[in-house]
């Protein structure tokens, strides 16, 4: 008896949480379901920690328990107003787009039909973008650590996000082409819905070679096993001290591989398909200055 009153119990929690198998995609009612099925995403702990601080935030001022469908743009108005006067423009803006995700998360999932927080804009300075140069690639991967090295020069060759590399599979590699797909024993989709066919050059198959040599049992390209992170820029800061060269994110080295091609003349749309970007305004928002450049090269050779 007492252990059919558990299962009932337990049948009805995981009802709550909307855990029961098929329920999944079915549509939060409340505000803070909807928080708790956009955490429920395979993101990195520290990742997940920082969304919650913000929706924990977002839930307290508009009120977590009220229906998904309630919820307007004046509310998100009213919650960007209410921020502290010391928070900075930056950080208005990283809460603004925890907050875009949320609701665009409900949009791909059919749970509303338009984002209260469509409207909801804070404008910030736009700093210069990170990068490594072409011909400190070689230097700084011979900074690396072993198996750093490996991920770091497959992401300067092929501009795959951190997240996309953990979870690349063998089966993505098909005649010489990262065929990037949802991965549902992970409950992963690329971002925004980013499946893409990288075609992969001479040095990408290298990594590939050099990771079945250092991860040899693993279904997985980068690792011996499933990750969802490793110390990825203190390791990319370690191997730029070590090369001499300024200190960059792990991320730049995406950026890296887009400059690259952008300073050789390759057209905008090409770069954002091969990087995966939803819209090519990205592009021309960060990477302006370097395709002008690859311009001003252009018609140098003029004279």
């Amino acid at each position: 008896m007492d252990a059919a009153v558990d299962f009932g119990a337990s049948l009805w929690n995981a009802y709550e949480n909307n855990a029961l198998p098929g329920m999944m995609s079915a549509a939060p009612n409340t505000l803070r379901g909807l928080c708790n099925a956009f955490l429920k995403r395979d993101l990195r702990p520290s990742t997940l920690n920082g969304y919650a601080n913000i929706l924990d935030h977002f839930c307290a001022f508009v009120g977590g328990g009220r229906a998904l469908k309630n919820i307007s743009t004046h509310d998100v108005s009213n919650w960007v107003v209410s921020f502290s006067e010391g928070l900075t423009d930056n950080s208005k803006a990283t809460y603004i787009r925890v907050i875009k995700a949320l609701f665009n998360f409900a949009l791909k999932n059919n749970w509303i039909t338009k984002s209260p927080a469509r409207l909801v804009v804070q404008k910030v300075e736009k700093k210069p973008i990170q990068y490594l140069p072409f011909s400190d690639w070689d230097a700084f991967l011979n900074a690396c650590p072993p198996s750093h090295r490996i991920r770091c020069r497959f992401m300067l060759y092929t501009g795959i996000r951190t997240g996309e590399m953990l979870h690349a599979r063998w089966d993505w590699i098909q005649d010489n082409t990262l065929k990037i797909q949802p991965a549902p024993q992970d409950n992963w989709r690329p971002k925004w819905g980013s499946s893409r066919e990288i075609p992969l050059c001479a040095e990408a198959l290298l990594s590939l070679d050099e990771a079945r040599q250092a991860f040899p049992h693993s279904d997985y390209i980068f690792s011996n096993h499933f990750i969802r992170a490793w110390n990825s820029c203190r390791e990319t800061r370690t191997a730029c001290k070590r090369a001499g060269l300024k200190p960059i994110k792990t991320h730049a080295l995406r950026a890296s591989f887009a400059t690259h091609l952008l300073t050789m003349g390759v057209d905008l749309l090409s770069v954002q398909r091969l990087l995966g970007h939803s819209n090519y305004k990205v592009l021309l928002d960060h990477y302006a200055g370097i395709s002008t450049k690859a311009l001003v090269d252009v018609v140098a050779l003029l004279d």
